[in-house]
């Protein structure tokens, strides 16, 4: 019979190859993650978790990072690309969507110069954007800290690099909001 905590031990296990990613070692074989679906009505390919919209980069002007992103296995990045972590949202879903990518530049490296503030723009399959603001920082997560997996009541961008190539060092985390557009004013009703 399976231990209870068996979910958290595969995460924790997964967590620490991709810890791999940002050093040199080689990982094993990734868990099989299920295929995205499709929706009929737009075309759109959403994880099988739930609805969203799939992004396909991701664009932070002020750090210089512009980036296409694909579907992470949760264990490895591909140079030059961010991962999307499986069985997190994508987003308009309304819960956390977790992207990683290398400390390296030309990757996440200019991570580490964010500012709360900052604009992040995901470029999404349906041609349209998401803009968030940076408004977190937190450099010194633990490699092992689940807790920043968890799903989110609200929508929530985590973007996860490295900090060294040492595979238990901190991981550098930043956190956005979706940008609030406001409404247009409704036209009075009230005649003079």
């Amino acid at each position: 019979m399976p231990s209870k905590h068996w979910p958290r031990t595969a995460t924790l296990l997964i967590l620490l190859v991709i810890a791999g990613g940002c050093s040199s070692a080689v990982s094993p074989t990734p868990p099989p993650v299920p295929p995205p679906t499709e929706s009929a009505a737009s075309g759109v390919r959403s994880p099988s978790a739930g609805p969203g919209v799939v992004a396909t980069g991701i664009a932070i002007p002020a750090l210089g990072i512009d980036m296409p992103i694909y579907q992470g296995d949760g264990s490895t990045v591909k140079l030059g690309k961010v991962a999307h972590y499986p069985s997190t949202a994508w987003p308009r879903a309304g819960s956390l969507i977790y992207l990683y990518a290398h400390a390296q530049e030309h990757n996440f490296l200019a991570l580490w110069k964010a500012k709360i503030g900052e604009q992040v723009r995901l470029r999404l399959a349906d041609g349209s954007t998401a803009s968030y603001v940076i408004s977190r920082i937190d450099a010194k997560v633990r490699w092992n800290d689940l807790s920043w997996l968890d799903p989110t009541p609200t929508e929530v961008l985590r973007l996860q690099t490295c900090n060294s190539y040492q595979e238990t060092a901190p991981r550098f985390i930043v956190e956005a909001r979706p940008v609030v557009q406001a409404s247009p004013m409704p036209r009075s009703t009230i005649t003079p």
